[in-house]
């Protein structure tokens, strides 16, 4: 799909100078490289993974909306860093991986459990 190209305001110019410097560090701190093997995807060495947003359901007026969900921050060495989305729709479980793909949020998801949940008996 090709997309027009968009003008940005002087605000969101401003915004996008101030903030790339500092995803440009995180990036660089955590290896990541545009030249990376997609091997680095299947067994990615996360630095971390936590819990970002929670929501409960919602809807718009136009009906989009959903039935709640969270996001899972990461950063991974040699890959960089992102946020996978789940939340559930028409009865059903979803989740954006931002193109990670399966074998990744699975191991996501394990390091998060095995790092940030505290099991009680």
């Amino acid at each position: 799909m090709i997309k027009k190209s968009v003008k940005l305001t002087k605000k969101q110019k401003a915004g996008i100078k101030r903030e790339l410097p500092k995803m440009i560090a995180k990036a660089s701190e955590l290896g990541f490289s545009p030249l990376r093997s997609t091997a680095d995807l299947d067994k990615p060495q996360f630095v971390y993974v936590k819990l970002g947003n929670c929501w409960g359901p919602w809807k718009r007026k136009g009906g989009s909306g959903n039935g709640g969900g969270f996001e899972l921050e990461w950063g991974a060495k040699g890959i960089g860093f992102g946020v996978l989305t789940f939340y559930i729709k028409n009865k059903k479980a979803y989740c954006s991986t931002e193109c990670m793909g399966k074998a990744f949020v699975s191991a996501a998801m394990s390091h998060f459990l095995a790092t940030q949940v505290v099991y009680e008996d």
